[in-house]
């Protein structure tokens, strides 16, 4: 049958609110508070008795290494000695190429990843390198480490660089764009600061683009899998999301800062892969955000009570609830707002965030500690089952009061 392009461009023009209809349809599904995912009841509290801390015992560094998959036979490359780089058949003793990636007198080759273009990205103690894979030669080949660009932790000038007085930035590998990225100052005559964050695409340098030029990496969770991109600072205090092509702006400089004009975010993430950004503890009106696809950055209503507290977030799987807890509560994420479950009395609180602890099935430990006695009590946050004992079981319309 003949296509009638007359009837198809009047059906076009009659459908011209379908795509439109499916942006609002997106943005509307973005904003949609997230409902509790498994019913408050189910969790409960029980105080418990922690296993003192045990010794640990060091034991030697592993070799570095990397396997390559290839038809028939695997590849790795393999550290030998301290900076030496060892290319073979998997499960074969004779390497099939040997090079050096140096380094200084104490230090040694940490890890190796093989990125999906062809490179290896050699993580040294002090100095990272890249070195081309080739795998289509016969036999295969690794060519001469090639160190990453040089650049410094902090402003460095030329006479300070010839003295060994400035640190040598690291590069960091990016899981979700696959390649590497750095960091830091390039040298000057004067040590002038000069912020720049490079991407490491073919074994070539690159810069990010205007937007997010002078943009540092945001540590320790720049990465972010779940949306295949990472997280940038910016010079004004910006928060950028870059996915390898376009630099997007999550959040501005202005809305980020206070009114006497301190600035301070922070990003934190959850085992479950969720990315949130937040300035507990130091604004009078604190925020908390959830970074999700778009990218988008979705509000969670907070109270006020966390400009002056730490905030640690806690989710094992997306089908167990958000927890938040600070110095003064223990909060759960309800259509989209935290809400209180517990709480502390004056004179009271919550030790943290370090001596907070989350086990692998997702049961939080945390102590509730006197001001004035010193006197500590550890509480325990689980999925109550059917043959355990519950403690106290949790209501989100009526918080409990913990003691030390």
């Amino acid at each position: 049958m003949l296509f009638n392009n007359s009837l198809a461009g009047r059906d076009d023009y009659r459908n011209w609110w379908r795509p439109i209809f499916r942006l609002l349809f997106l943005i509307l599904v973005a904003n949609i508070p997230r409902v509790i995912a498994e019913p408050l009841d189910k969790y409960c509290l029980s105080p418990v008795e922690r296993k003192p801390e045990t010794r640990l015992t060091l034991s030697p560094n592993k070799t570095a290494r990397v396997t390559i998959p290839m038809r028939g036979q695997s590849l790795e490359v393999v550290v030998s000695g301290v900076d030496t780089l060892l290319l073979k058949r998997k499960g074969t003793p004779t390497p099939l190429v040997s090079v050096r990636a140096p380094q200084y007198d104490y230090g040694q080759i940490d890890a190796l990843v093989s990125t999906r273009d062809g490179w290896l990205w050699i993580d040294g103690g002090q100095i990272d390198y890249m070195a081309r894979l080739d795998l289509n030669a016969n036999p295969p080949t690794l060519g001469t480490p090639k160190a990453l660009p040089e650049l410094y932790e902090r402003p460095c000038s030329f006479w300070h660089r010839f003295w060994g007085n400035c640190l040598l930035a690291q590069g960091v590998y990016s899981q979700a764009l696959d390649r590497v990225l750095i960091t830091g100052h390039p040298a000057t005559f004067w040590g002038r600061s000069s912020l720049t964050t490079l991407e490491i695409i073919a074994g070539k340098a690159k810069e990010m683009g205007s937007i997010a030029r002078g943009a540092s990496l945001v540590y320790p969770v720049y990465d972010v899998p779940r949306l295949r991109g990472i997280l940038l600072r910016g010079i004004k205090d910006e928060l950028f999301f870059y996915d390898g092509i376009t630099v997007t702006t999550i959040l501005s400089g202005e809305s980020a800062r206070s009114r006497n004009g301190i600035t301070g975010w922070y990003i934190d993430s959850t085992h479950s892969g969720r990315t949130f950004v937040t300035n507990a503890g130091r604004f009078r009106a604190p925020f908390l955000r959830e970074i999700k696809a778009g990218p988008l950055a979705i509000a969670i209503a907070v109270p006020k009570t966390l400009a002056g507290s730490w905030l640690s977030l806690f989710q094992k799987v997306d089908k167990e609830p958000l927890w938040g807890i600070t110095r003064q509560s223990l909060f759960v994420e309800i259509q989209g707002a935290f809400k209180p479950v517990a709480t502390v009395r004056e004179g009271a609180f919550l030790e943290g965030p370090a001596g907070i602890e989350q086990s692998s099935d997702g049961s939080i430990t945390f102590s509730v500690k006197d001001k004035t006695t010193g006197r500590s009590t550890d509480y325990r946050l689980a999925r109550s089952s059917a043959t355990g004992q519950c403690g106290i079981r949790l209501k989100a319309r009526r918080p409990i009061s913990l003691t030390p």
